[in-house]
């Protein structure tokens, strides 16, 4: 049968749009993107850099020496604490602490504001006191610490000017007397501090320090420790004694 041309051409037309519907169903999809997307850039503020250190690599073994300190521990040492000692021990000794070299540096940390550790300035002294050489300069820093409030750093400065103190740093000495006593702002000193004082004082006294410790002895400083007092005239004989020499030695 003969169909009508309209007829033909809505079959063409229906052809059409279901040809066009398969190729718009059918476009094939873009692969997708297998990457990580870009970081996320934080706006953080940047962290400040640390000063360079005040101190050479041969100065800070030095200090890390000096600020160790006493440790208290009544175990025995195992083998590997004696060894790490032994080792910081070399290591110190390479640096130059133990030498007149390390003056400079010493010297430093005592004059560093606000003052250094009470324990690296009484290791300083003890040091000092150990190295043969001209320790002059040390002997102002010593007499301004004999009323440290640690008793460790005023002890240790004691000492040393047992060794390099002069008339001069000894009134500065016998001055300790005045201050038994006082338990504020420092520590209260017990007779062995003032032992270490009549040690000191039997090695760089004149008769003045003799008349000190007479005037400590009337104000009835330790009057119940004979041991002190026995020593205090012990000190008095060997300050006659030495005084004696010098002037034998100047005839």
């Amino acid at each position: 049968m003969r169909h009508p041309a309209w007829w033909y051409l809505g079959v063409l037309a229906l052809v059409g749009a279901a040809y066009l519907i398969v190729l718009v169903t059918n476009r094939p999809t873009r692969p997708a993107d297998d990457r990580p997307p870009p970081p996320v850039q934080l706006d953080l503020p940047r962290q400040p850099e640390l000063p360079p250190s005040p101190f050479t690599a041969r100065e800070q073994v030095i200090l890390q020496h000096l600020g160790r300190g006493p440790v208290i521990d009544y175990s025995p040492p195992t083998r590997a604490d004696v060894e790490r000692q032994a080792r910081l021990d070399r290591e110190f000794d390479s640096a130059g602490g133990n030498s007149p070299d390390a003056f400079p540096l010493y010297l430093r940390l005592l004059e560093w504001c606000p003052p250094i550790d009470p324990s690296v300035e009484a290791s300083i002294f003890s040091e000092v006191a150990r190295i043969p050489g001209d320790r002059a300069a040390f002997r102002p820093f010593a007499v301004a610490r004999l009323n440290d409030p640690k008793t460790s750093v005023a002890s240790a400065a004691v000492r040393l000017l047992g060794q390099i103190g002069t008339p001069t740093e000894a009134a500065a000495v016998t001055k300790l007397f005045d201050y038994y006593e006082y338990d504020f702002p420092g520590e209260k000193r017990d007779v062995y501090f003032f032992m270490q004082v009549l040690t000191t004082l039997a090695a760089i006294g004149t008769e003045a320090e003799i008349q000190a410790i007479n005037e400590a002895k009337a104000k009835h400083l330790l009057w119940d420790r004979d041991d002190f007092w026995k020593k205090a005239e012990e000190c008095k004989a060997a300050i006659r004694e030495r005084l004696a020499k010098e002037k034998a030695d100047k005839k």
